[in-house]
This record gives C-alpha cells, structure tokens and sequence, in this order.
C-alpha cells in the first residue's frame, strides 16, 4: 500500500483504441485532492448491486497517502525558506512548521511544549531540521551575546534531547547560522560573525556527538555577499529559493536513505 504507484500514460499497455468504460477516470473519486465521488459511487449501479459490503465499504473511501513527515524550526532565516521548502517537496514529504519564530534557543526548547501540544505533532516524524543562534548571539545596547556560550551549549543539548523525546524515530539535523553584515550593526543591536562561529562550532559538536546532523548553511566565508542580503542579517527572495533547495535536496536524501 505505501509503494509508489507507476504513472504512465493511457493506452501504453491497452491495446484498445479507447476506454469504453472511462475507466482511468474512476479512480479520481478516490484521491484525496479531487472532488469526486468514490470509485464505488462512480462504477457500481445500486440496481445491479454488483459490489457487496465488503467491497463498497473499501474502495468507497479516499486513498490515505503515507508520505515521510518533516518538521521545520528556527528563526527568522527559517521563515524565509520554509514555505519555498514545503512547495519543493508536496506530493513527496509532508512538511510542517509552527506559526512563529523561533527566536532564540531557550524560546525554541520552552515553545516545543505548547507546540507540540496545540498543533498535535505526529510521533512518527521521520527528520526535523532545527536551528537557533542569531538571536543569541545578539548584543543589545553593547552587552555580551543574549546567551552566553555555555548557556547555549547547555540548551542545545536540551533541545536535542527533547525533540528525540517527542519524535523518537525522527532524525534530527541542525542548521548552522549565517553569517551578518557587521558594518549595519548599531549601538542597540549588534551581531559578530566572531560570535557566530564560535557557537555554531559548539553547536555542531554537541550535536553531532549526539548522534545528530549538521547542516552547514554558514557557508565558506564570503559565501553571502553583500548584495544578497536585504538587511544586515535576513537575505532577498532569491537566495531564500537557493537555501531552500538546498535544504529541500538534503531532506530528500536522508528520506531516501
């Protein structure tokens, strides 16, 4: 039942000129995304009774397409490539996000409680891409980053953990944080590329010692240039599309795997 099913054109096997019954049209009664009405409803004649219980009650439903589910987190880099990720991949995964940013780590590992509650997570999610690190490696008004590092070590862990807890078949993959424009940081808000590598590499590490993947959207330095982003820190549309295939390639291995 979960096998892909072979689509070919009608009559490639049919040695018939035409489909005296319109039978290839029967069956979109039962795909999920047409309305139609069910292949008993449409093939059966009540006075011919030629499909008994047994049979009407199974093929006069919808089909029930098992796909792989995905789940997204993160901040507001996540927001700009996950709706281009779910596109990617419709028809193939199911991919699914909450409706908020994820902000900073402690946010994200204290939100994953109300999350998975009120949106009613499947357990079986196979793979969950997840980052946090921007917002905290923020500087406000020139302060130390808004986490310190042990901190964030601390609460990478925990997240790690707590998403093993709630999707326990599920491979975890965690993104590492972009790189800034540092000449648009102000006195009220500033972020360090410094900073960002810094806890990107005690990211990976504790993930990846975890048993976890890391996902390197960083990039090489100079990766970014200037003129891809739209701010100091978020990127225009059409890197958005870039980071999404790419993200949307990755997922498609591992599900594949």
């Amino acid at each position: 039942m979960e096998s892909k099913i072979p689509l070919v054109p009608v009559g490639r096997n049919c040695r018939a000129g035409y489909c005296i019954n319109a039978s290839f049209f029967v069956a979109c009664g039962n795909i999920p995304e047409i309305d139609l009405p069910s292949y008993t409803a449409l093939r059966d004649r009540p006075e011919a009774n030629w499909h008994k219980k047994t049979i009407r009650d199974a093929i006069g439903k919808k089909f029930t397409i098992k796909l792989p589910k995905v789940l997204l987190l993160g901040d507001s880099i996540s927001l700009g490539y996950r709706e281009s990720v779910r596109e990617n991949l419709r028809g193939v995964m199911q991919v699914y996000y909450p409706p908020e940013n994820g902000r900073m780590a402690a946010y994200t590992f204290r939100a994953l409680y109300e999350w998975s509650r009120d949106y009613a997570w499947s357990r079986d999610t196979a793979l969950v891409y997840w980052n946090n690190g921007l917002w905290d490696v923020a500087r406000i008004f020139g302060d130390e980053p808004q986490t310190p590092l042990p901190e964030y070590e601390n609460l990478i862990g925990r997240t790690y953990r707590r998403l093993k807890y709630l999707f326990p078949k599920a491979q975890i993959i965690f993104a590492t944080t972009t790189p800034v424009l540092e000449e648009t940081n102000s006195e009220a808000l500033s972020r360090y590329n410094a900073d960002i590598d810094r806890y990107n590499e005690a990211a990976a590490r504790i993930v990846m010692e975890s048993g976890g993947i890391v996902h390197d959207l960083h990039g090489a330095k100079n990766f970014y240039p200037p003129e891809a982003y739209q701010d100091g820190t978020h990127f225009k549309p059409q890197v958005y599309q870039f980071i999404a295939k790419a993200v949307s390639d990755l997922l498609l291995r591992l599900a594949n795997n």
